[in-house]
């Protein structure tokens, strides 16, 4: 099982844990299904500004 999130929004893997991780768990007809999680836009470049004083 793949469950991809968007590494430019944190609510997306927050939601994996929270919602979509128990969902798999409860519809899944494998209960030991390897799951795998996979980072979406790893290529994109994240811009923090540091502000100094």
């Amino acid at each position: 099982m793949d469950a991809v999130y968007d590494v430019t929004r944190r609510e997306t893997f927050t939601n994996l844990s929270d919602i979509w991780a128990k969902e798999i768990d409860l519809y899944s007809t494998n209960q030991d299904c390897i799951k795998m999680l996979v980072g979406n836009k790893v290529d994109k470049v994240i811009v923090i500004i540091i502000w100094r004083k």
